[in-house]
Parts: C-alpha cells; sequence; structure tokens
C-alpha cells in the first residue's frame, strides 16, 4: 500500500508540473510518447527523492519518505536543485525547448507551481482535515485542477512571448521571484505548518513580488513600446518626404499647366480647339483622391504608411481608394498597433486582388472607438469561413511556407489585448462581392 500511496502522489504531481511546462513551451496538450517519456521521466525524480536507505547493526532497509513534500516535490535544499536540473533535462529532451527557454520555462513552472500549491495546502491545513488521505489527495487534485484553469483559462500569451524572447527583464523577474519563494520555503523548512504559523510574511512577501513584477513589466511595455514607436516613425517619417515631393512636383506641373492653359486660351482661333487643347493639357494635372485624404490624416506616420502600401498596390495595377472620417489623436491603441493591423489587413486585400481591381480603406470614429475596415474583392464567405481566416495557422494561400496563416492571428491577439472587436461581412459594391474585413479598437 506504501508504494501504492508513493506513486499515485508522486503521478499528480509530475502530471500537473508537465502541464505547467508544457503550457510555457507553447505547445498544445496532446497524446504523444514524447509527453508521456516527459511524465515517467519526471515522476522517476519524485520517487527517488523520497527514497532513503535505514541502516542499523543487522540489516539495511529501504524506506519511503512522505513528510515535507506538501510544498515541494522535494523536501530538501540539495532536491531542489536536482529538482531544476531535471526539469531543464526532461524541457530540453522531450518537450524539444531550447537551452535558455528550457532554462526560463523551468523557473517560471517552479514560481507558478509554489504559488498554486501553496493556495491549494493552506485551506487543507487551516480547516484541519483529520484524514491523511483526504490532505495528501485532496490538495495535489486541488493543485492538478488550478493548474488545469490555469493553462487553459488564463491568456498570458504576452508573459509567454517575453520568456520566448529572453526579454532581459522577464528573466531578472523570474530569477528574483525564484530566489525569494526557495529562501522562503528553505526557511520554512518546507514544513507547512510553520508556514501557516507565519503566514503574514508569507502573504507580505507575495504581495511584494506581485507589486515588483508589475512594475517591472509595465517598465519594461513602456520601453518596449517607445522603442517600437521610434522604429516606426524612423521608418515611415521619410516616406512622408516621398508625398510632400509628389505635391511640389505636382504644384509645379500644375503651375506650368496654367501657363499652357493661359496661353491656349490667348492663341486659339476658335472655342472648340480651345476645349480640345486645354483638355489635353488638365487631363493628367489633378491630384488622387487617396493622396488628398493622406493630407487629412492627423497622423504622419500612418499617412507615410498607407502612402508606401498605395505606391505598392499601383506597382500591381491595383487601385487603393483611401476614406479617413476619422481624427487618430487621442487613440488608447499604440500607433505601431495600428500600423501593423493596417499593414496585415492591406497586405492580405493586396495578395488577393488581381490587376485593375480596387481596394477600399475606411477608418471611422463610433462612439470613440475608432473602426479601420479594409475591403477587397472576394467570393462571400460564411461566418464559419471568416472565423477560420483568424485561427493560427490558418491559411487560404499556399502552406508550404511556415509563415502562412498567422496575419489575421495576429491581429485578433491586438485586437483582444486592446479590448476591441473584430469586424467581418461581405459587402457588395457594384453587383461585386467584397470581404470587408476590420478591426473597433479604443
Amino acid at each position: 500500500m506504501e508504494y501504492i500511496k508513493l506513486i499515485s502522489q508522486t503521478l499528480l504531481d509530475s502530471s500537473a508540473m508537465f502541464l505547467l511546462c508544457n503550457y510555457l513551451s507553447n505547445k498544445r496538450i496532446e497524446k504523444s510518447n514524447k509527453n508521456l517519456s516527459w511524465i515517467i521521466f519526471i515522476n522517476l525524480v519524485y520517487i527517488f527523492s523520497r527514497w532513503s536507505v535505514l541502516v542499523t547493526d543487522n540489516y539495511i532497509q529501504p524506506t519511503v519518505d512522505f513528510i515535507g513534500f506538501d510544498i515541494l516535490p522535494v523536501n530538501s535544499l540539495y532536491g531542489t536543485f536536482l529538482l531544476c536540473i531535471f526539469l531543464m533535462i526532461a524541457n530540453s529532451i522531450y518537450l524539444k525547448m531550447e537551452n535558455s527557454q528550457a532554462f526560463f520555462a523551468t523557473i517560471a513552472s517552479i514560481i507558478i507551481w509554489i504559488f498554486i500549491r501553496i493556495l491549494a495546502v493552506v485551506p487543507f491545513k487551516l480547516i484541519s482535515v483529520q484524514n491523511i488521505n483526504i490532505y495528501e489527495y485532496g490538495y495535489r487534485i486541488v493543485t492538478l485542477l488550478l493548474i488545469l484553469i490555469f493553462v487553459l483559462k488564463l491568456p498570458l500569451y504576452k508573459f509567454k512571448e517575453y520568456l520566448k524572447n529572453n526579454s532581459y527583464i522577464t528573466k531578472l523577474i523570474l530569477l528574483n521571484s525564484l530566489i525569494a519563494l526557495l529562501v522562503l520555503v528553505w526557511s520554512f523548512k518546507f514544513d507547512v505548518d510553520i508556514l501557516i504559523k507565519n503566514l503574514a510574511i508569507v502573504v507580505f512577501v507575495f504581495f511584494m513580488l506581485l507589486v515588483i513584477n508589475i512594475w517591472s513589466i509595465v517598465s519594461q511595455r513602456n520601453v518596449i513600446n517607445q522603442q517600437k514607436r521610434v522604429e516606426v516613425m524612423e521608418q515611415y517619417i521619410p516616406v512622408i518626404d516621398d508625398l510632400m515631393s509628389e505635391v511640389r512636383a505636382r504644384q509645379h506641373e500644375f503651375n506650368n499647366k496654367l501657363l499652357a492653359i493661359y496661353s491656349i486660351l490667348e492663341t486659339a482661333d476658335t472655342l472648340d480647339d480651345a476645349k480640345l487643347k486645354v483638355g489635353t493639357y488638365s487631363k493628367d494635372v489633378l491630384m488622387d483622391d487617396s493622396i488628398k485624404e493622406l493630407f487629412i490624416c492627423d497622423n504622419k506616420v500612418i499617412s507615410g504608411f498607407i502612402y508606401s502600401k498605395i505606391k505598392l498596390a499601383n506597382l500591381k495595377n491595383i487601385n487603393i481608394e483611401l476614406n479617413i472620417c476619422a481624427s487618430l489623436k487621442k487613440i488608447y491603441t499604440e500607433e505601431y498597433e495600428i500600423v501593423e493591423i493596417l499593414g496585415i489587413l492591406i497586405d492580405n486585400a493586396i495578395e488577393a486582388s488581381k490587376s485593375g481591381d480596387t481596394i477600399f480603406i475606411k477608418m471611422n470614429k463610433i462612439d470613440d472607438k475608432l473602426e479601420v475596415t479594409v475591403c477587397n474583392p472576394h467570393p462571400q464567405l460564411s461566418n464559419t469561413e471568416f472565423m477560420e481566416l483568424f485561427e493560427k495557422g490558418y491559411s487560404t494561400k499556399d502552406n508550404g511556407s511556415k509563415h502562412r496563416g498567422y496575419g489575421l492571428y495576429n491581429v485578433k491577439l491586438i485586437t483582444e489585448k486592446c479590448r476591441g472587436k473584430i469586424i467581418f461581412k461581405n459587402t457588395s459594391i457594384d453587383n461585386v462581392n467584397y470581404l470587408n474585413i476590420g478591426v473597433l479598437i479604443p
């Protein structure tokens, strides 16, 4: 019975830890030999961490320890270091993480584990559960359920992105949090009873970690946003210079045309002759309506970006009609995020269009929110097909590239982050069906 209890307890713990590590590796939970191997490998580590040998004068007897494993699957400083090493090995071999990712994913999983485990075990201690089996299995089952909720329900894609990109601030947060929590656990000698007696200290440490980490993340986010703003400005402000050069050239051309028209009117023999010559001289002098709209736009970066897309479409003989009916000032969504959304929507529209087609871009204000839509000719799609467009990895184009199918999915992530809404519908223009795809963002 002792060995059945040992295996069942360690299996609950290893399964819960697998869910965390698999989640941080950005992989879906699925049946596979590698996942099963991960659980078996870590389960053996947990079993051996409880195994000890009792040596007396007469015999040597192997024993299994059940005390001190309430917070972590190990109950010693030495065991904690071994746990970290074996988790990194399992993450690297079975979950195919790179060395750096495996290291920080392991640290993150242990930090999350300690938080969740304490949340699970403290209530059982406080209500003084007398039955040892109910106590030991109860908090382990609650741990597994809480981790399942954490994995399935919490939208932590940004945290995983920082983890994957090995952000300096993320590394610092993880290392500081791990050291603080392990010092806390070691100081309580892995004993929940001592932890309960010092619950005020535990809550204070958790609170301080939360405040410091939130402050660090907000600071990092501000720095990243500022860097992206600078990058976008450096990229698209020069395009405004090209737009201004085109306007100056048109203005110079316009002045010359006026002089030519004046000369025609002065020298023409008949009114019909004057009309014909004036028409010939003035047919190219009008500025494109979309270029006029760019001058209405009160954001130079976005104007420059859209102008670059108009020039790209013109190279493919695709016309873009632009309608800006909103101010882009006092918009909550970051400038570079609007550029990214526009870029994906316009690029998709250009790829789906053919020579001679027209793409309609509209920016409008609805209840203090910015509506951005891009329309391009396309056969009708059902609501289900529209939803599929925004799924990760889904693409109507050639699937030979591993980068296909992430454009509209990224639009979806940005929109969700900004607490906006995706817009999609079929629109008929001159008896031709257009796909109208966009976002409504604050």
